[in-house]
């Protein structure tokens, strides 16, 4: 039952540990613009977010010394996090134009009587009262992301969209929202104004012993988004549950 324990915590901590940009280069071919330092150090901020500093300990025998966290980066990050959408408001709607009405400006009293201005959509408002029902979903999340964000230093949300076996709202599909955490993704490649162009994501799945990785692979190029998927399994024994270097395992 000890070993079954051991396991079962190997594929937790091995399910929140970076895969490597080594890891990324030998699979792709191709560099990781993410540092070893940086990379260590997103190790370090999620370790203290999660109460696990390397300092901290356990009484023993020989040491009697228990050092525990106060939870003081998780506060930090939960704090920044909150005061930052406190005040927030955001909405997608239709753009509006000016237009002005048909008024006889030689009358001044009807001139000002009447407005010769007036607002109305430009565009399609329908598809922008869609857009904000699915963008209200996002923004129920933001708050906990935002938290992640600020405790490992980046987010990625990405947008996809399912189509609904029942519609909702006379509604067919659906956007949902993936939320990359910065030890899950790997930028690759920026433009000239900053803006990433190239980049993988990495999602972890655990099913009994067996871990699953899936590593999607984007490049943005004149205009195209290309997408790559590659999937890979490990299955984790009672002798190798101690292993530190991470196995994508079997393509």
């Amino acid at each position: 039952m000890g070993i079954l324990s051991n396991v079962m915590q190997y594929l937790k901590e091995l399910k929140s540990k970076m895969i490597g940009a080594n890891t990324i280069e030998t699979t792709f071919n191709i560099t990781p613009l993410v540092s070893n330092q940086m990379e260590q150090a997103i190790k370090k901020w999620t370790d203290l977010y999660e109460g696990k500093a390397e300092w901290l300990k356990e009484p023993t025998w020989d040491d009697p010394t228990r050092i525990t966290s106060i939870g003081l980066p998780a506060f930090i990050a939960s704090e920044k996090a909150r005061t930052a959408l406190i005040e927030f408001k955001s909405e997608i709607t239709a753009g509006n134009k000016e237009v002005k009405e048909t008024t006889d400006y030689s009358d001044i009293t009807q001139l000002q009587n009447e407005n010769p201005l007036a607002i109305e959509p430009e565009g399609n408002s329908e598809r922008a009262t869609y857009l904000n029902t699915q963008y209200k979903k996002l923004k129920k999340h933001l708050r906990t992301q935002l938290e992640y964000a600020v405790a490992k230093g980046g987010l990625v949300i990405k947008p996809y969209v399912t189509k609904l076996d029942v519609p909702i709202d006379d509604y067919t599909y659906s956007i949902d929202f993936d939320f990359i955490q910065a030890d899950c993704f790997y930028p690759l490649a920026f433009d000239s104004t900053g803006k990433i162009t190239e980049a993988i994501f990495v999602d972890t799945e655990i099913s009994g012993d067996i871990i699953y990785r899936r590593l999607e692979y984007h490049k943005w190029e004149a205009g195209t988004d290309t997408i790559l998927n590659r999937a890979f399994k490990t299955q984790v024994t009672n002798s190798d549950y101690k292993i530190n270097q991470i196995d994508l395992g079997k393509e």
